[in-house]
């Protein structure tokens, strides 16, 4: 399956499969942030953990303590 490009705030990038959510991706950088993840801003839109994610997008993670 194809790869693609996710950029988190803190300017690093993480490749994931097509088709990734951002719930696949709070699971990529790590297990706790899964698990403490509340909702997702891709491209400046807050969005739920089901989003699914498009090469190129621009990702932050929020928890429930921010």
């Amino acid at each position: 399956m194809a790869q693609i490009s996710i950029y988190l705030k803190d300017g690093s990038q993480r490749a994931l499969e097509q088709g990734a959510t951002a719930f696949d991706l709070a699971k990529d950088i790590s297990g706790r942030l899964a698990k403490e993840a509340m909702v997702a801003e891709v491209n400046g839109k807050v969005v739920d953990l089901s989003h699914v994610l498009a090469d190129g997008d621009n990702v932050n993670i929020y928890k429930f303590e921010d």
